[in-house]
């Protein structure tokens, strides 16, 4: 049995490692998984509270990887995305030599680099990414956009596998024909700008039907003139949170970071039979299936009417939802994608 160890970005409670890791885990029977995570769960809370992070904690916890790397046995590392963020490749590098590398992207991590607003960090670090991509033995991309970048790169083998959810863990709802549908959000303070986008839209539906708007992981939303329910995210409640929901949305802005982002506000949705409206932005487009399980907005009149659309035909939903229930069961559930991951850290 191969010994693995992974380097996850954070514990339980941070979305990239969950989805992309730590679900996996009991699936993998043929690896012997160490996971030893950069940033613990504390850190999540204090970014989802507002609260600011200590140096001397980033410092410790930075010590602590490169004490863990220079110790460790294992001859394969899993890694999400980078070993030492604004740290350089050559630095990592180190660790690297000798070792199978496999790291996983679920964004456009690359993007944060190339694109960051201080000139020094786009001289030092601007392709950093590429350089990790290119010396990884396996790059694990969630969707076209990473993977073509990795193939720019130079990446040796790439392997597409997209965000995906845990099947039984989803329950479908059950109930689709209530009199006053709910529209609703799942998301974090960090993406609730996207959110905050749209609400002009949810102004005017909110003025043509009468309509409840449930969001959930949001703090400090501006006043509007719509009433809304304002729920803290958990991951005991994520999913009966969805179930609430008559049409999830996912609104995205056209910029090159989120084109790399792998709609998994949207596979969580389509898992509990939700009916879909969103931006056709990255992948997307891909899930997004027009007339079958929701439907692809640009422009505010096609948000406002595609979201009337679904809230005057409450069979429609039902359809779609059932639709996009077994979309998930088919193509996003880590029932079906564990064996690609379990290869790759196996390998030849």
């Amino acid at each position: 049995m191969k010994n693995v160890l992974c380097l996850a970005r954070y514990e339980e409670l941070g979305s990239s490692s969950r989805v992309r890791f730590y679900q996996y885990f009991n699936f993998l029977s043929k690896v012997s998984i160490r996971n030893a995570p950069l940033l613990t769960d504390e850190y999540v809370k204090k970014i989802y509270s507002g609260r600011k992070i200590s140096l001397m904690y980033l410092v410790n916890r930075y010590l602590r990887r490169f004490a863990l790397l220079l110790k460790a046995k294992e001859n394969t590392l899993w890694i999400e995305k980078e070993l030492f963020p604004m740290f350089p490749f050559w630095i990592e590098n180190i660790f690297y030599r000798g070792r199978r590398v496999i790291v996983d992207y679920d964004d456009a991590t690359f993007h944060i680099y190339d694109n960051h607003p201080n000139k020094l960090v786009r001289f030092l670090l601007g392709n950093k990414i590429d350089k990790v991509m290119r010396r990884a033995d396996v790059v694990i991309a969630g969707n076209s956009y990473i993977r073509d970048r990795a193939a720019s790169a130079g990446a040796r083998e790439i392997l597409i596998v997209p965000s995906a959810i845990d099947i039984e863990r989803y329950e479908v709802k059950k109930q689709y024909d209530n009199a006053r549908k709910a529209i609703g959000w799942l998301g974090s303070p960090s993406s609730q700008s996207l959110l905050e986008s749209v609400f002009p839209v949810l102004e005017e539906v909110s003025r043509l039907r009468e309509v409840d708007f449930i969001f959930v992981g949001v703090r400090g939303l501006p006043e509007t003139s719509f009433r809304y329910q304002e729920y803290n995210w958990s991951l005991d409640t994520e999913v009966s949170m969805i179930q609430k929901f008559d049409i999830g949305i996912m609104p995205v802005e056209d910029k090159p970071f989120q084109h790399g982002k792998c709609g998994f506000k949207l596979i969580q949705y389509l898992a509990c039979g939700v009916p879909i409206v969103g931006s056709p932005i990255g992948v997307n487009k891909d899930i997004i299936i027009d007339g079958k399980n929701g439907y692809s907005a640009i422009s505010s009149d096609d948000w406002v009417r595609t979201l009337l659309s679904l809230i005057d035909d409450s069979e429609k939903c039902k359809i779609y939802g059932v639709f996009g229930r077994q979309q998930v069961a088919e193509h996003f559930c880590i029932q079906a994608l564990f064996t690609d991951i379990e290869k790759a850290l196996i390998g030849d």
